[in-house]
């Protein structure tokens, strides 16, 4: 039998009034247990389940990605839970009363009890992925909302006490990097050391021939040097100076890494002036360096040029007769002694001695020049200061006077010798012969008037004769010549007749 229940109009009302009253209880209840505080710990009234745990992470299975090493990480951006907490930012979400883990953590990869360590580490897998530079100690972390942060302590992705890699210094660098990922979370960090940087610097240089002496005039001047570097010589930067002026004549000779520098400054055909000298020389090497270690110098003097004296001495006597045809006239002598330099350069005359014919007597000697002195048949000139120089073609002259008597009249002879600081003596001679008229001796004959007239008569007697001789003379000469003239007539006119 069927039982038909009729609503009525009011019945209806009723039970839909009832029905939205039960659904709105039913949704108050749930919208309390949403909104309840997430940190309160659920009491024992509350527990329904045994696995109250935590939910760690908040990504779909879909948006998981994999690292290097094959751990799963959330690359960030998704939310769970109603938009309560982004992936990745490290909060947790606690599995409430009366959920399971697949209920209160749909998009999670873990769910453990709330007394374990979440699986596989979650500093690990935030951030392994950053490619930011970060230098340590800060790491690579990846944030929540998918940016790269630097940050360090392990909390942030990496337990590691040390840097990992070395950074490489090769000498020309300030700093050096290298980059690395922390052992246990694989998130990246850059390892920077600051670096000696080695500086570049010529080698060194050394003399193998070093002017430093005193040269005579025109006297041979080389010079050698060695230039050494491990990069070698730049053979166009070296430079040799003398006093300030380069060399243009430099020789470079290079074996290996050395450079030899050579050149003669000075020869017997190219002179260096005299004076002094500083030779200065230096260099790079190939990679441009320079330094103290590639340079040297030295200094030398040239002395002045040594031009030797040469020595020229005469001797010459001018005769003058004193009271000349007299009874008792005097040869007086005027000697000249000259000694002249005739070389190029100065020299020095230390005395001059002439040395008087035997004959001599003290008494003839008089006018003595420049301080001479007379002592046992020699007359010196011993020369001091100023006087003993003489410069090239000086001439200096030195007299004396002899007075002859009659007596001894004749030929003298004398020697005078000069005597230079240094070299050979030189030496001259003079020869003269004193020799004046003297009166001649009365005889008597002219000494009377009437003899003088006699005399006269006589030249002129014979200058008489000399004429009529000649008259006698000229006209016998012309009668020889008539004879001979007609003699020849004749002869030819019997010639003719007989014809």
């Amino acid at each position: 039998m069927s039982v038909k229940i009729r609503l009525t109009k009011k019945s209806k009302i009723i039970i839909l009034a009832s029905l939205v009253l039960i659904l709105a209880g039913a949704g108050g209840y749930l919208l309390w247990r949403v909104n309840q505080d997430d940190t309160v710990a659920p009491t024992d009234s509350e527990a329904g389940q045994s696995n109250n745990g935590t939910c760690w992470y908040c990504c779909k299975e879909s948006e998981f990605k994999y690292d290097s090493k094959g751990n799963k990480y959330c690359p960030g951006g998704s939310l769970c839970n109603g938009g309560s907490v982004t992936c990745g930012d490290g909060a947790s979400i606690p599995i409430k009363s009366g959920q399971s883990a697949s209920s209160a953590c749909p998009a999670c990869l873990h769910a453990a009890p709330a007394s374990e360590e979440p699986v596989g580490g979650v500093e690990c897998n935030v951030g392994s992925q950053c490619s930011n530079k970060c230098y340590w100690p800060e790491v690579a972390y990846c944030n929540g909302d998918g940016t790269c942060s630097c940050k360090s302590g392990s909390s942030n992705g990496c337990n590691d006490s040390a840097p990992t890699c070395t950074p490489t210094c090769n000498g020309t660098n300030s700093t050096a990097e290298c980059t690395a990922r922390c052992s246990g979370c694989d998130n990246l960090y850059t390892y920077k050391k600051d670096c000696t940087v080695a500086t570049n610097v010529c080698d060194s240089g050394a003399w193998v021939t070093k002017p430093t002496e005193s040269y005579a005039y025109c006297a041979p001047i080389t010079y050698s040097a060695t230039a050494t570097d491990s990069d070698g010589i730049d053979q166009t930067s070296i430079s040799v100076k003398l006093n300030n002026v380069s060399r243009t004549g430099v020789t470079k000779s290079n074996v290996s890494t050395t450079t030899t520098i050579s050149e003669t400054l000075s020869s017997a055909t190219n002179c260096l002036t005299p004076g002094s000298y500083t030779l200065a020389m230096d260099w790079k090497d190939t990679k441009g360096a320079t330094s103290t270690n590639c340079a040297l110098s030295t200094t030398f003097t040239v002395s002045k040029e040594v031009l030797n004296p040469d020595w020229d001495i005469s001797k010459g006597v001018v005769e003058k007769c004193i009271d000349e045809n007299t009874a008792d006239p005097s040869s007086q002598l005027t000697y000249t002694v000259t000694v002249k330099n005739t070389g190029a350069g100065e020299g020095t005359i230390t005395k001059i001695v002439d040395s008087l014919d035997a004959k001599v007597l003290e008494a003839y000697i008089s006018n003595i020049s420049n301080s001479g002195i007379y002592a046992d048949g020699d007359i010196t000139w011993t020369l001091s200061d100023t006087d003993k120089v003489f410069v090239a073609d000086q001439s200096k002259v030195f007299t004396y006077i002899i007075t002859v008597p009659k007596d001894t009249f004749g030929t003298y002879a004398n020697t005078v010798t000069a005597y230079p600081a240094e070299g050979e003596n030189v030496i001259a001679n003079a020869n003269v012969v004193a020799d004046c008229v003297v009166e001649a001796p009365d005889t008597g004959i002219f000494d009377s008037t009437w003899a003088k007239i006699l005399v006269g008569v006589v030249f002129i007697g014979v200058g008489v004769n000399y004429l009529q001789i000649s008259k006698f003379t000229k006209k016998l000469y012309i009668s020889v010549n008539e004879f001979s003239d007609d003699r020849r007539k004749k002869n030819f006119e019997k010639k003719v007749v007989k014809r």
